[in-house]
């Protein structure tokens, strides 16, 4: 069985904050430039941000003083793909 994606977003977020020496609490600031440093498609950002969403709203019920992130801060790119004729 492999590891859920959101894991690994995570796991990276905790290398992000220990390499940048960031202390508590968690902060929209720390999220937004974690979730910039990566290169990819908007819908990656948007991935990633959801997943420090959420961890984000488990942390404030640990420390109040978390900020909350914004659910659209990274839109879902409207792109429509191409249509796949299967074969």
């Amino acid at each position: 069985m492999s590891p859920l994606p959101e894991a690994g977003t995570l796991r990276a977020f905790v290398r992000y904050v220990e390499r940048s020496q960031l202390g508590a609490p968690a902060t929209r600031t720390m999220a937004l430039d974690f979730v910039l440093s990566f290169g990819g498609a908007a819908d990656s950002r948007a991935v990633r941000h959801g997943v420090l969403r959420r961890f984000y709203e488990y942390l404030v019920v640990y420390d109040p003083q978390t900020e909350v992130l914004e659910p659209r801060a990274f839109p879902w790119s409207r792109a429509i793909p191409p249509p796949r004729i299967p074969k």
